[in-house]
């Protein structure tokens, strides 16, 4: 498989993924999935990182790491 066929094939699982993580029985999905920071695992979706984006992006956010930086990150801003 070329780069660029993977490289559309990743873009493609992108919006299946978030309408997956809205589908979850609580509903909830990460805040910063409509406005991802850079290093959000949706944001650069790769075969890496599908299964965390299926985890944290969706009810589990909370225990993402990178939520729980950036918004002690913010805190501090304030």
């Amino acid at each position: 498989m070329q780069v660029l066929e993977l490289e559309y094939e990743i873009k493609n699982l992108e919006m299946p993924l978030i309408e997956m993580a809205k589908k979850e029985q609580t509903g909830k999905l990460c805040p910063l999935i409509e406005n991802p920071h850079e290093d959000c695992y949706i944001l650069t979706l790769d075969s890496l990182k599908v299964e965390s984006a299926i985890h944290y992006c969706g009810k589990n956010f909370k225990d993402c790491e990178i939520y729980k930086r950036l918004m002690n990150s913010k805190g501090k801003e304030k």
